[in-house]
Order: structure tokens, then sequence, then C-alpha cells
């Protein structure tokens, strides 16, 4: 039998023991996240709004440091206003005050040739299409998209979107990456539900590594959605992604809470305010269209 090993108290020593306690040193232990201190925050100014309105919270916002907008406008029979002419009109009152900023709208018009004026115009810098739709629709719409250097951004509501957009889109190479992505999980009447904290950040970080894999350098935004709200958008900004917060996908402030969003501008405010206390910075709208000139 071998003999069992005897220390001397004094011969131990902790890796500490050795360690120069410095910063520098304790930071080779522990290297900084890859996390990018740049974060694109595009407001959701709501989706029932007039035209004052949209005018007025696309400002506000705007001001309060958006990167870029996320815009409807109702008429007064609660309809998508479709006409180029008025959207032209409230894109160019917004960028008198606050300068160009990107717009991000869903092609609305009464039929698709009145929609597909929308990119012709100039509108838009990127614009929303869902891989679930029919494919014939999407392929024609983001062949559109290209013909004048719109940024398709896709629309994720569930993970079975994302192979959609992999079997529609990449792998016949209708889009090729990188590409533009909004994740809006728990939507109340379709896609992923998430009921509670836990079950939030597995869906989000579950999607987020699908799209990964298909297009790891693609741009990521995720809403604040539903009853989730602004926990989306925070998670968002843990995982190093950009975010939509207002007033569009969600009515509410807080997923525990009863009360409602006064106005997109608090749903934007907020979501800043905690991008700041966690070192994210909102990038300028003209950093944003930068970046999308990349994409197209």
């Amino acid at each position: 039998m071998a003999a069992e090993p005897s220390f001397e108290k004094s011969t131990f020593a902790w890796i500490w023991d050795s360690v120069d306690v410095t910063t520098e040193e304790l930071a080779r232990f522990q290297p900084e996240w890859d996390i990018p201190v740049d974060i694109v925050v595009e407001a959701d100014v709501g989706h029932r709004t007039g035209f004052d309105e949209v005018v007025r919270y696309g400002i506000d916002c705007a001001r309060a440091g958006a990167s870029s907008l996320h815009m409807h406008i109702r008429d007064e029979h609660d309809q998508e206003v479709g006409d180029p002419g008025v959207w032209r009109e409230a894109i160019d009152q917004i960028e008198a005050e606050v300068g160009e900023i990107g717009v991000n709208r869903g092609l609305r018009g009464k039929e698709l040739r009145e929609s597909l004026s929308h990119l012709e115009h100039g509108l838009f810098a990127s614009v929303p299409i869902q891989p679930l739709l029919d494919p014939e629709y999407v392929r024609a719409v983001i062949a559109a998209m290209k013909e004048n250097e719109v940024v398709p951004d896709l629309i994720i509501f569930d993970t079975a979107d994302v192979n959609l957009a992999k079997t529609q889109l990449f792998d016949t190479g209708v889009l090729a990456p990188p590409a533009l992505w909004t994740v809006s999980l728990g939507f109340p009447l379709m896609g992923m539900a998430l009921p509670d904290s836990a079950l939030m950040t597995r869906g989000l970080t579950h999607t987020v590594e699908l799209i990964r894999r298909i297009d790891p350098e693609g741009i990521i935004k995720i809403c604040a959605t539903g009853r989730a709200s602004s926990y989306t958008t925070t998670q968002a900004m843990l995982m190093g992604l950009d975010i939509r917060p207002g007033l569009g996908e969600t009515p509410w402030r807080h997923p525990h809470r009863p009360e409602r969003l006064e106005s997109a501008l608090v749903g934007v405010s907020d979501a800043i305010t905690v991008a700041e206390a966690l070192g994210r910075t909102p990038v300028s709208p003209a950093s944003y269209l930068e970046r999308l000139v990349a994409l197209r």
C-alpha cells in the first residue's frame, strides 16, 4: 500500500496567493464579454396612430435617442394609409425637426401596386416581410426591395419562421447573409408564448441561436412584445442584440404590473435608460443607415 502523502500546512498555496491582484491581472482571468457597446434602438411609435400622432411621436422618439422609426398611419376610418404622398409628407415633417432618420414600415397599400410604389418613392430604409407568407408574394416583394435598394426586414414570430426563412429564402438564393431580422416572440394572437421570464429567456435564446446558424453576422432586433413587453428588450440588450421598444407590439410597460404605456416615448425612454445602465449606447440615425446600406 502506498504511503499517504503528508503535507505541512505552510506548504499549501491557493492560486490567488501567487497572483498579483491588480485590475489588469484579474482581467486576464476574466476578459471582457463579446457584447457590442453600440445598440440600435428602433422606436415603434404605434400601430393605430393618425398622421399628426405619427409625426409628433416620431419627433419625440428621435429626440429621445432612437436610431430609427417603425411607423403606421391610420386614416379617419381607422384604415392603413397607403398613399405615398401622405407618407412623404409625414417623413418630411419629422426629418425637418430631427434630421434624416431611417423609417421601417410594412407594405400595406390598397393593392400590391400601391404597396410597391412605396419602394419606388424611396420612402423607407427597410421594410418588414414575413417568411410565413405566400412564397411567390415574398419573392416578388423582396425582388422589388432589392431593385429599389430597400433592405428586407425578416419578421420572426416563432422558430418555424426561422426555418421558413432558411428553406424559402436563403437556401434558394432569394436572400444571402448578412440580413436584417426582427424577432417578435410573445405576440398575443400568434407565435411563441412567453408566459414567464424563464421561458422568455429560453425562447429568445433558442430563436437567436437558430438565426445565427443561418446568418452569423446578421442584424437582429428584438421587439417589446405582448405581456413580456420591456423584459424582452432588456434580455436582448444582455445578449448583445438590438431592440425595438415602443407601443406597436405591446400596450404594457412591464409584464408583472398592470399599467399601460402612455406613449411610445415612455417605452423608448425606458429602454434607452436601461441600455445606458448596461453600458450600451444607442447608435445615431446616420450610423444605422450606414449599416443598412451594407446589407443591400
